[in-house]
C-alpha cells in the first residue's frame, strides 16, 4: 500500500470508513481526541456516543460537532484534522515502476497524477493502449481507453480523466514484451516438465 502524497484537497475530501480524524475543541480537552471511523461510517464521540460522519467534509463535520456540544460548551471552537486517509483507494497495475494500491486524499485524482505516483510507465509499457476500469456491482465494468503517452509527453490532457475510488488504471505491455513473457513462461514450463520426467525416470530405474 502506498499513500498518495502529491494530489489532495482536504477541504473537499469526504470522510469514509477507515479514515482517522482528530477533533480539537479549544479550551476543552475533554471533547478533544483522535477517532477512527468504523465500518458503519461512525465515530464514538466522548459523552455523546456514535456520530455518523461518512460523506461529510471536515468543515461540515466541524459544524455538526459544534451543534452537538453546544449543549455543554458555550460558543465552541472546533477544528477537525484528517490524520489518516484510508477510505478511498485506486489501483495502478501493469507496466509501471511501482504497481499497487494507492490511497486518495481527494474524492478524485487525475490519471496523470496517479501514474506519476506509481513511478511512471516502464520502457515496456504500451502507453497508448492503457485503460481505466471502473468496477460495477452488476459485473459490467466500464472501460475507458487512455493515451498515457499523449498525457505525459505530448501535453494533451484530453485523456487525463478523473479517477474515482475503486478505479483501476491498467498499463499493458507492448506486444514484444508480452511475447517475451510468454516465451519465458513456456520455457519455464518445459524445464519443469523435463525435470519431472528425468526425476520419474530415475525413480523407475531404481525400482527395477
Amino acid at each position: 500500500s502506498k499513500a498518495n502524497e502529491q494530489y489532495f484537497d482536504s477541504l473537499r475530501y469526504t470522510l469514509g470508513p477507515d479514515d482517522v480524524i482528530e477533533i480539537m475543541v479549544m479550551r476543552h480537552p475533554e471533547f478533544s481526541g483522535t477517532y477512527p471511523i468504523n465500518l458503519e461510517g461512525k465515530i464514538q464521540y466522548k459523552f455523546v456516543g456514535d456520530i455518523e460522519v461518512t460523506g461529510l467534509t471536515k468543515k461540515e463535520l466541524e459544524e455538526k460537532i459544534k451543534k452537538i456540544i453546544s449543549v455543554y460548551v458555550i460558543n465552541p471552537e472546533v477544528n477537525v484534522t484528517i490524520t489518516e486517509y484510508k477510505s478511498k483507494v485506486i489501483y495502478v497495475l501493469g507496466e509501471v515502476a511501482t504497481p499497487g494500491k494507492y490511497y486518495m486524499k481527494s474524492d478524485t485524482i487525475p490519471v496523470r497524477e496517479a501514474v506519476v505516483n506509481a513511478g511512471l510507465p516502464t520502457l515496456s509499457a504500451a502507453m497508448r493502449r492503457s485503460r481505466i476500469v471502473t468496477p460495477d456491482k452488476n459485473a459490467k465494468a466500464k472501460i475507458k481507453t487512455v493515451d498515457l503517452y499523449s498525457i505525459l509527453y505530448g501535453g494533451d490532457l484530453k485523456y487525463n480523466y478523473d479517477m474515482h475510488a475503486g478505479d483501476v488504471l491498467y498499463v499493458p505491455a507492448t506486444m514484444m514484451k508480452a511475447l517475451e513473457n510468454y516465451v519465458a513462461a513456456r520455457g519455464w514450463v518445459l524445464r519443469y516438465i523435463t525435470r519431472s520426467i528425468r526425476g520419474f525416470a530415475i525413480v523407475q530405474k531404481k525400482q527395477l
